[in-house]
Order: structure tokens, then sequence, then C-alpha cells
């Protein structure tokens, strides 16, 4: 037996395994039985002492419930109170029942005893006394039955349960205490059973490694020698496991070895000769590899250099692809391919400016020679110093010129090359050339496609520039073809529509028509005709503001096959509204023409048949005279329009001071306009203008008269002359009813009237501001307006100044500029002329109101370091009831502006008085006077060195 376990030491290791094996299963099992029935006891006696400890805590609890609720019945008579004290005396004889099937100990046998005969007692005696009691309200006798210990016997059996679940929470706490200490035994039973075992271990696997490593690395020894060359010292051991055997056969073997030796060595000799041979082909092979792979890239390159140039339809990207292949096959320096019959290139390593002298001079240098040759060029030459870099001595560069030929054989393109160094094969040139043949063809189709492409978007841009929206759809409502402006109908994508199906875009269509049915129902029709008939509606369109169209249907034939429906959508709202224009004047004409007609008859008939008092014939006349004169200026507004519109308005041109025609102007208008103040104000420098005087006062009086007339409630209307080095401005601004926003873009269209019925009111045909815009333009300047409603308005008239016309002196003097305030407007007018002649621009007011209003604006603009604009004024004393001269004059010598001012007095009354009050007066004149006096006098004291600030009247010489 012993000898069988020595033979192998799988065998002697599965022995010694099968022995501690044997010994830890008993001991460890031994020890898991003991721990398990220790476990099972205490869960065991656990659970029985934990299920008591519950039931008998439920029972304390439901007799004190009870109590509860038979106090709380008590107390309040509640039948919920009894019906849940009943409820708790079952519960209470369920747990009791339930206390009384455990396995009970002589102690709980006792207390289940007392707690069956308490809550007899209390059930039968204690508790149907006092229910009678409280039925009978007889609560004293309850609170004295009570006293006399019927609760006592509960009370006592409630303070037994809870002492027993106290008695059995210490006696859970013993048993855990006792199972504890017993699991530790265990645990240290189980850590000495495993030292032993450990120890166990070592003392088997130390013996198996003394037997088994010391023989083993003395055959490690061996070997070590062996491969060295020298002699195995090695001692044959006599086992018969498989060390034993180990040995013996290592010795056997370095003696077959040794034996060997010879034979090997030779056969070395003849390995290494045929390994030599080997690595020779090996090399071989890996150069055809490398050739094979450097092929098969460049076959790559060039596939994918043909799918390029075959597929590319962009020019640019074709000779930029055309390079990038290139560069990537052939190592070149530079590299050029540009058309001949245009300047398009593409270039790499190349200076544009190199490009550029090259394509200059083709035609007459390598463009001649290809041509010649029919084939390609090739240029060796030395290199020049920027192409050298850092080489020396002698290098040559080589320059290959590759001709394009279109299908008719014309020079289409050329490909040049550069290459410093190395020289190009035949077989480069030859791919190169193969290559440029595949490059005609995609240079030809690019070309056509460029042609078709600039047909298509010449057509697309024709059609675009159209007014009308076109589009044209096919037979199953595909939008095929449409232009910008029907994009901009429908406010969509261009790219996005294209294609789209009926749905897609007439579903935008039908957004900006607001849902209208009859445009669908019209579309359906268009698409379903089968005739060659025209199909037309209207429809408006709702954006941002309302638009008419009308939309025409016509299908379209390729022989005798409908292939669908153009559709031409035209904006006719200008027409639309010019009907609407027309209809809008015969109603005006017709009202205004015949509303003063009216009068007239009316007044002409009444006239005619009765006699009347020569007072009433005066007052109808004048009535007649001015609807006539209202007729008369109602028929010239239509002609003048009409001349105007046909171009057949003839304008004078002479040089005209518009200062006094906006003074004429203001002077008829204030004579009946007595809820307005008109306000003349002049900052300008220059007031000459050329042009028609009267179409230019024209102007001026339409804009005065519809200031009055869009005032309804007076105020002030200011006129404003000013200027600057190449215009004149005139303004008139009032504080009337203003101008809607949204009624700014129509007010200078005809007939046009704003639709408010404060100015339906007002009346008018929407002619007068057409016709000043129209005299205003001809006259190269131009007329806008500022508003604000119920703010007021302002016209501006710009209009060009006359330079050449501004040649009005005082004596050797820049221009002087008089206001005149004289309420007399014969003699303001003599006054005037006089004045102007003797080359002053004269500033005329017969309101000194309005002349303070005047020069207070004046003062406005200016400062210390400008000269005022007035150089003297001449004022008459009597002006009016509210202000007279001389309050004129102390408000303007109050400015220390005006402190130097001569002011001339013209009055026809001896102002004694009043001169005695100015001691700066020295001389004076009163009315009537020669107007040559005042003005030489007022020459006189200009040309002063200095002005005083003088108040002067001019002495009466002879009646004006």
């Amino acid at each position: 037996m012993t000898n069988y376990f020595k033979r192998t030491l799988n065998r002697q290791f599965t022995f010694l395994l099968l022995v501690v094996s044997l010994v830890i299963v008993l001991v460890g099992g031994v020890l898991a039985v003991y721990g398990m029935s220790i476990q099972s006891s205490y869960q065991a006696e656990r659970e029985r002492k934990l299920e008591k400890q519950e039931i008998v805590f439920e029972i304390d609890s439901h007799a004190k419930q009870m109590l509860i609720r038979a106090r709380g019945y008590f107390a309040f008579q509640n039948n919920e109170e009894l019906n849940a004290l009943y409820r708790e005396i079952d519960a209470l004889n369920v747990y009791i029942e339930r206390f009384s099937s455990l396995d009970l100990s002589a102690e709980e046998l006792a207390l289940l005893t007392e707690i069956k005969t308490t809550i007899h007692l209390y059930q039968t005696i204690h508790l149907p006394e006092a229910l009678s009691l409280v039925s009978n309200n007889e609560l004293d006798r309850l609170s004295a039955y009570a006293n006399s210990g019927a609760s006592d016997t509960v009370n006592q059996l409630i303070e037994n349960t809870s002492n027993y679940v106290l008695t059995i929470s210490e006696k859970a706490a013993e048993i855990s205490s006792s199972y504890t200490q017993k699991v530790s035994i265990l645990v240290s039973l189980f850590v000495i059973f495993l030292g032993v075992v450990l120890l166990i271990l070592f003392i088997v696997l130390y013996k198996m490694i003394k037997q088994i490593g010391k023989p083993i690395q003395d055959v490690t020894v061996a070997a070590a020698e062996l491969a060295i060359g020298k002699d195995v010292s090695l001692k044959s051991h006599q086992r018969e496991d498989e060390i034993g055997v180990l040995s013996r056969t290592f010795l056997d073997m370095v003696e077959i070895i040794q034996q060997k030796e010879d034979e090997m060595t030779q056969q070395n000799i003849e390995l290494k000769t045929q390994q030599e041979e080997l690595e020779h082909k090996q090399d071989q092979l890996i150069k055809s590899l490398h050739e094979t792979e450097e092929m098969q890239n460049v076959l790559l390159k060039y596939n994918s250099l043909n799918h390029a140039i075959s597929v590319t339809l962009n020019k640019e990207d074709l000779f930029d692809e055309l390079l990038t292949h290139l560069s990537d096959i052939y190592p070149v320096d530079k590299m050029l391919l540009f058309l001949t019959e245009e300047t398009f290139y593409r270039a790499r390593g190349i200076y544009d400016k190199h490009v550029t002298q090259l394509l200059n001079h083709f035609d007459q240098g390598i463009g001649l020679i290809l041509r010649e040759k029919n084939n390609y060029h090739l240029v060796e030459r030395e290199v020049t110093d920027v192409e050298r870099g850092l080489a020396e001595g002698v290098l040559t560069a080589y320059d290959l010129y590759i001709p394009i030929y279109s299908s008719g054989g014309e020079l289409r393109a050329v490909f040049a090359t550069n290459r410093v160094g190395k020289p190009f094969l035949q077989t480069e040139i030859n791919e190169l050339s193969g290559v440029m043949n595949h490059m005609s063809i995609a240079i030809e189709k690019v070309l056509m496609h460029e042609e078709t492409e600039k047909e298509r978007q010449l057509n697309q841009d024709i059609i675009d520039n159209v007014n009308e929206a076109i589009q044209f759809v096919d037979n199953e409502g595909h939008l095929l073809q449409f232009n910008q402006s029907f994009c901009q109908l429908i406010e969509c994508e261009q790219k996005a529509q294209l294609k789209a199906p009926f749905s897609m875009w007439f579903q935008a269509l039908e957004h900006v028509v607001g849902g209208n049915e009859a445009v669908a129902s019209f579309y359906n029709e268009a698409l379903k005709q089968d005739n060659s008939s025209v199909l037309s509606m209207n429809y408006e369109i709702h954006t941002k503001q309302k638009r008419i169209f009308k939309v025409y249907a016509e299908p379209v034939y390729h022989g005798y096959n409908k292939v669908g429906t153009i559709f031409v959508h035209r904006d006719i709202t200008k027409q639309h509204e010019v009907e609407q224009m027309k209809s809008e004047l015969v109603s005006t004409v017709s009202h205004e023409l015949r509303t003063p007609l009216s009068s007239i008859l009316g007044f002409t008939e009444l006239m005619l048949h009765r006699k009347l008092k020569p007072e009433k014939q005066e007052k109808y006349l004048k009535t007649i005279h001015k609807e006539a004169n209202r007729l008369t200026n109602l028929i010239n507004d239509f002609l003048d329009l009409q001349r105007m519109e046909s171009g057949g308005q003839m304008y004078t041109n002479e040089s005209l001071d518009i200062r006094d025609l906006i003074s004429e102007v203001l002077t008829r208008f204030e004579a009946y306009s007595e809820k307005h103040t008109l306000h003349f104000i002049n900052l300008a420098e220059k007031t000459i203008i050329q042009g028609d005087s009267e179409r230019i006062q024209q102007v001026i009086t339409n804009i005065i008269s519809n200031a009055i007339k869009f005032s309804p409630n007076g105020g002030d209307i200011t006129t404003t002359l000013a200027s600057n080095s190449t215009s004149l401005f005139v303004s008139v601004k009032d504080d009337g009813l203003g101008i809607p926003e949204n009624e700014m873009k129509n007010l200078f269209r005809k007939f046009y009237r704003i639709d408010n019925s404060d100015r339906k009111k007002i009346g008018g045909t929407g002619l007068g501001l057409p016709i000043c815009k129209e005299i205003v333009e001809a006259h190269n300047g131009t007329i806008s307006v500022e508003s604000k409603e119920n703010e007021g308005s302002t016209f501006i008239i710009e209009l060009p100044l006359n330079d050449c016309s501004q040649t009005l002196k005082a004596e050797g003097d820049s221009p002087k500029t008089i206001l005149l305030l004289e309420d007399d407007q014969s003699l303001a007018l003599l006054l005037a002329e006089e004045l102007k002649n003797y080359g002053f621009n004269v500033e005329h007011f017969s309101n000194p109101a309005t002349a303070i209003t005047f020069v207070d604006t004046m003062a406005s603009h200016l400062n210390s370091t400008h000269s005022p604009p007035l150089d003297a004024m001449v004022v008459d004393i009597m002006l009016g009831d509210e202000l007279t001269g001389w309050d004129f004059i102390h408000k303007i010598k109050a400015n220390n502006l005006w402190s130097d001012l001569p002011i001339f007095i013209s009055s026809a009354l001896d102002e004694t008085e009043q001169l005695t009050r100015h001691s700066e007066i020295e001389s004076y004149l009163t009315k009537p006077y020669p107007p040559s006096e005042l003005s030489k006098t007022i020459i006189k004291t200009l040309n002063q060195d200095k002005t005083r600030g003088e108040i002067l009247i001019p002495k009466r010489k002879s009646e004006i």
C-alpha cells in the first residue's frame, strides 16, 4: 500500500489532501451541527416568549380600552361608546382564548385563571350593575359603586398583565444572553480549529516542498550547465516517483544530446545557408508587394480623379479637383491649368503676376508652339535663383505644357507643370496626356452646363423681372416653375416651394387670400379644364395693406397633350383705385360744380322774376360774383391739372423776389381771416429765385389757404422764409387738425381727400396739393409735409436760389434790411418800392404784435457773436387800439441786441410830447413827405461809422 502512493507525486498529494479534508469536514461538521442546534433552540424559545408577550400585551391594551369606553359611556351615555365597549370585551375574550391554547407554565396558568375570573366578574356582575345605574340616571350611586371596588379587580388585572409583560421581557433577555455565550464558545472553538488546520497544511506543504524542490533545483542547475557546454554533475535518484524518473531521463537526454551535437552543428550550417536564400526571396517579395501597393494607390487616385472630373459641373471645383489629385499622384513643384478663351485659371505654387504674364503672351509664345506641334511641349532650362533655394551646383528645371483640345479640335485649355532637378519620364507624360484627354470632355461638359445654366438663369431673371406673379403647375398640381413676384405674393422661400405638391403651395396662397373659397374653386377648375380657353378672376390679399389681383389661367400643350397650366397674377390695385378715384371724381365734380351753379341760377332767377331793392340786388350780385369766381377757380384747377399731366403747361422764367409774393398773399388773407393770426418770419439772406411768379404765388396761396381752412378753431399761421447756399425754404405752419400718419403717403394724390368727418365738412376737390406739387417740381423744387394729428401741420417748399440775381445793394455796401411797420397797405407798398429802388431788402408788417414775434424769433436764432440781421426800422405811430408805434419802440429798445438799431418814425401827427422823452432824437419828418426823403435819411444814417440807436422822424417837405 505504501509503495502504491510512493510511485507518483499525484497520489502522494491526493492522499495528504484526503486526510486533511476528512479531518476538516468531520470537525467542521460537528461544530456546524452544534451551532445550528443552539440557534434552533434559541429561536424556538424566543418565538414562544414573544407570542405570549404579544398576547398578554393585547389583553392589557384591550382591558384598558374596555375601562376607557365604559367610563366614556358612563360620562356621556353615548351609544357609540357602548358599542365600542362591547367590541373591546369581545376582542379581550378572543385573546384570552389564544393565550389559554399555548403551552403555559404554572405561573402563567395562574395568571390565565385570574384574567378569566376578573373578566367574568366584570362582564356578568359589575358592568350590568353599572349600566343599570346609568340607564336609571343614578350617577351618584354609580360613583359610589365605582369607589366601592367594582373597578379594582380590572385595575389589578391590568397591573398583573403589565408585570407579566415585563417578566417575559426579562426572560427573553436572559435567553439572549445565554445564546450569546454559547455562540462565543462556538466561535472560539472554530478559531482554534482553523489554527490547527493551518498548522497541518503548513507541515504538509513543507514536506512536499522538501521532497520536490531540491531534486528540481538539481535538475535546473544541470540544465544550465548543459546549456553553456559544461559537464553535467547530476546524481541519479532511486526514487520511484516522477522526480526519480525525471532525473534519470535527464541524464539519458544529456548523453544523447552530446552524441547528436556534431550532427546538429552540420545541420545548423545548412540551415543558415537556406535562411539566407529565404531572406533574399523575402526581400524580393516585399519589394514586389510595395510596388503593387504603390500601383494600387495610383490606380485608386486615378479612379478618384476620373470620378471627380466626371461628376463635377462647376468649373472652379473641376479645376481644383484636378490639381489636387495630380499633386497627390505626381511629385511636381508647380502646376497651372487655364482656359485659352477666357481669363480663368487655377494654380499651385505660382504667383498670380507670373500667371498673368504667361496669359498675356500666350498667343505669341507657348500657345503658338502648342498649335503648331499639336502635341505636348517640354522645355529644359536652367533654374532661376528663386527655384534654386538651398541647392548648389548646376540644376535643370523642366517645364511641361500639355494642350487640351475640344471635340472640334480647338485649343480649349492648357495644363502646365514644373519640376526642378528631375526630368519627366515618358510614361508620366503619356499618363498626363491621357488625363488631359478625359479633362477635355469634362471641360466641355462644364462649359455646356454653364451655358445651359446661364440660359436657365436668364429665363428665370426675365420672369423674375416681370411685375406679374407667374407660376406653372403640372396636371397633378405640382409647382414646377414660378418667379420672384409669385414667391413674394405667397411669402415663401423660393427653393422650398419648387416641385411642391398642390396642398403645400396652395396653403400659402390660401393664407394670404384669407381662405377665399372662390380662389380654390378657380384653381380646381383651371387644372381640370381640357380646352384652350383663358379663365380669370379677381381676388384680394390680406397682408400689411389691402391689394387686389386678377389671375389668368391658360393650359399649356405639347402637341395635343396638356402638360400643365400657367397662372398669371396681375396686381390691379392701382387700376382699381383709379376706378374708385374716377367714381369719386364724378361725384366730387358734380357736387362742386352744381353747388355754385345752383347758387348762380337761384339768385339769377330771383332777380329776373322779383322786384328787389337795390341793396338786395347788390347782395345777390356779389353772391353770384363770388360763386362764379369759385366756379372759375374750380374749372381752372381741372384745366391746370390736365395741362400739367399732358405736358402742355407753360411757365414763364423770370427773376422774382419770393418775399414780396408771400407778403402780398398774406395781405390778402389778413382781410378776411378774423380767427387766425398770420405771421411772417424772414430768416433768409437770399430771396431771389428764377420762375413763374403767377404759379409760385398760386402755390403759396393754396398752402396758406389750406392752413386757414384746416384750422377751423383759429390759431397762428406762421410763414417762415429761410435759405442756405443753394436753396430757399418756405414753410407754412398751422395749429389745425393735423394729418393722420397713415394718410401722409396719399396726401399729394389727385382727387384724394382724407376720409374724416371734420374734413368732409370743409370740402374741396383734392386737386390743390397735386397741382402745387406739379408746379414746385416744374421749378426743380420739392414739397413735403410734417404733421401730427390734432397738433397741426407744416408744409415745406424747397426751391433753388438764383445766385446771379442777388444784386440788391445799398450804396457801396452789402444788402441792408429794413423792417417796415405800416398798417396802410397802399403807403406801405409805395415805401417798400422806394426803399427797394435804393437797394434795400424790406420786411413789411401791418400788425405790431406780428412784428414783435418776428423780431423775437430772429433774436432767438442769434447770439452775441453775430451781427443783427436788421439794419433799421421804419415805424408808423398810429397802428391800432392795442399797441401803438411807441409801444413797439419801447419793446424793441428793451432788448440789448437792438439797442444800436436806428428807428425812423413815419407819422402824420405832431409827436412833440413824445419826442421830448427821447433825448437821442436829432431830427424828424412828419407825413406827408416824399418817399425819397425817407430813403436818403436812412442811407445817411447807415453810412455813419457807427449807429447809436437813434429814433428819427423825417421832416415834411411835400405831400406824397
